[in-house]
């Protein structure tokens, strides 16, 4: 799953034990940065950095949504562990998620759903597209082309691909 942070960086979230493998150890950056839940199951989280400092807002948001994304979803105070990724490490024959890492720091968050919801990138949407939902208004539909952001208030129902230029 990817998702977009208030700050504007990418964060994804691995579904089950193979994708998040895949995206620990072979789609992230040594720079960038990795959340999990302390001690108990739950998706890797990933916050691509590309080389630039990282907000607290987004490192928060990358936390609630390890959290949100874990056995531990419905507790408080859930606690985060998080470190860059060239921190993080597969044991040799190990399970398929399962990483032993070092050096970290660990954040207390709760988990929010809402929060998920609200900064989720629908999956088949092209670069500078997303939608989201505003409290009780429709599905907004916002283009950012460099400086200039589009924001369009009705509802997106489906997306031509080919015309995504044609704007």
């Amino acid at each position: 799953m990817k998702f977009r942070s208030d700050d504007g960086f990418l964060i994804r979230v691995g579904r089950n034990n193979r994708q998040n493998d895949q995206l620990t150890l072979k789609q992230s950056d040594g720079r960038d940065l990795w959340f999990h839940v302390k001690t108990i199951p739950g998706s890797h989280v990933v916050i691509r950095t590309e080389g630039q400092p990282v907000p607290d807002t987004t490192m928060t948001q990358a936390a609630i949504l390890a959290a949100t994304y874990s056995k531990g979803a419905d507790s408080t105070g859930v606690a985060v562990d998080y470190c860059p990724v060239k921190r993080v490490k597969k044991a040799p024959g190990s399970p398929p998620g399962m990483v032993i890492y070092e050096n970290y720091n660990t954040a207390y968050v709760n988990p929010d759903p809402g929060l998920a919801e609200k900064l989720k990138i629908f999956e088949h949407s092209p670069p500078g597209f997303t939608a989201f939902l505003n409290g009780d208004d429709p599905l907004l539909c916002a283009y950012d082309f460099g400086r200039q952001k589009i924001t369009l208030k009705s509802i997106c129902v489906t997306y031509d691909m080919k015309s995504a230029g044609s704007l």
